[in-house]
This record gives structure tokens, C-alpha cells and sequence, in this order.
């Protein structure tokens, strides 16, 4: 299996040193969370499949628990570093969470089914639905979410505002709150720490650098699909 990486309809499998962690690939279609069951393919592949059953809102966080047990609330982004430690945006729980190499799994930062905006450490922090989600070569991870805000988050759990206008959907380029973006959803980042958005509802890919200044890659905020050179092409 090459980078250890399975992608099957709608589920996505990572398996590393025995271990198997699997989330929806396609979360937003479901509006409650999941028990999983397993499936064994073959060898150490197990698929884990959502039960029919919802689990009550209340009953949805769980910490440090057996994997067997895990739970989660519509989580949509997936990240693993080098390590292979696993980071997943919890959306409607509003929390990101970690899943050590080793199974061990945790609140990283923001406060379980609690949504608003607030910048601290671990669960001091507030999301307003965490979705997209990157990590950089320094173990930082970027956070997109409801507020129309690219958060950063270092290894230690400190959150902070990388760039957006805090509550303003629109579409402007410049440096920290002065940029502004409409549902940025899907991020990445390149090996020199850029970090790129798929900017939803403006159609366009946006790039933050390093020091945190935004540009519009790509798109020419017009619906459709023609290819093109940087704001020539359409998404």
C-alpha cells in the first residue's frame, strides 16, 4: 500500500505500525457521529465501518479513550506528520484533536461543543467548525474554519490567528486581518511553509507566506472550469 495511505469509497484508511485510524471522507454528508465497526480485508487492513445507530450530541467527546471506543462529531480534516502523529478537526465538537503513533489520543486545542472565537492554549481556545487542516515541517498545524479565519496552532497547543477578517466573508489580499475569505475549506502546505486555501465561495486558491501575507494564486472568482494561467483559471 504506497505511503501507507488507502483511499476507498467513502472511507479513508492510514495505517502506520499496526495501527489503523479511519474518518469519512465525505463528513458533511452526515449530520450525527458514529460508532465504528470493524472489517477485516486482509492482514493488518481493517476497514471500519459507521454503525446505523446515532450517538446522542452529549455523548459525542471522548478523552484519552481505547480507539475501540473513539468517537467523533462530523470530523472533516485529516493531517499526519512525519512521526505519525495523526491530527483531526472534530467540526462539530469544535475541538482538534491527536492520535499519538501509538494510539494514545487527546484534546489538542478548543473546548468540547463549545463554538466561538478565542485565541489560547489547549482548551482555552474557541473554533467555530474546524474543517481544513495542514501541518508544516515544523509540526505546526493550520486550522480553517467558520469564522473565515486560517488559525495556527503550535505542537504545544498554542492557538493563534494567522490571517483573516474575523467574521467578514469577502475576498481581499494582504497581510494578517486585512485579508479576508469566503468558507476557506481545504489547506496545504509546500515544503517552504507556505501555506495554501482552497477558498470556497470565491472560488479562487489563496497563498499565505511565511510571513503572513496573502495572495491569490489562482482563479478568477467566476464559477466554471476553464484552465488558465493564475487568475485566468476558473473554479
Amino acid at each position: 500500500m504506497d505511503n501507507n495511505y488507502l483511499l476507498q469509497k467513502r472511507y479513508l484508511m492510514i495505517q502506520r505500525s499496526g495501527l489503523v485510524f479511519v474518518f469519512l471522507a465525505v463528513a458533511l454528508a452526515f449530520a450525527y457521529p458514529f460508532f465504528f465497526s470493524e472489517e477485516r480485508i486482509s492482514g493488518e487492513l481493517v476497514r471500519l465501518r459507521p454503525s446505523q445507530q446515532p450517538i446522542a450530541p452529549l455523548q459525542t467527546f471522548t478523552l484519552g479513550c481505547d480507539l475501540s471506543t473513539l468517537m467523533f462529531n462530523n470530523p472533516i480534516g485529516v493531517a499526519i506528520t512525519s512521526s505519525g502523529t495523526l491530527y483531526i478537526t472534530d467540526t462539530f465538537n469544535q475541538i482538534v484533536r491527536k492520535i499519538t503513533a501509538s494510539g494514545r489520543e487527546s484534546t489538542l486545542a478548543g473546548y468540547p461543543e463549545v463554538s466561538g472565537y478565542q485565541d489560547g492554549t489547549g482548551l482555552n481556545a474557541r473554533f467555530y467548525n474546524p474543517a481544513g487542516i495542514a501541518v508544516d515541517s515544523a509540526g505546526n498545524i493550520y486550522i480553517s474554519e467558520a469564522n473565515q479565519l486560517i488559525r495556527k496552532i503550535t505542537p504545544a497547543g498554542v492557538v493563534t490567528t494567522l490571517v483573516g477578517s474575523f467574521g467578514v466573508q469577502g475576498y481581499l489580499d494582504g497581510p494578517g486581518n486585512i485579508a479576508q475569505f469566503h468558507n476557506p475549506l481545504g489547506l496545504a502546505v509546500d515544503a517552504s511553509n507556505n501555506v495554501y486555501v482552497a477558498d470556497l465561495k470565491n472560488h479562487r486558491i489563496r497563498k499565505i507566506d511565511s510571513s503572513g501575507v496573502v495572495s491569490t494564486v489562482a482563479g478568477s472568482g467566476v464559477i466554471g472550469q476553464n484552465d488558465g494561467i493564475g487568475t485566468s483559471a476558473e473554479f
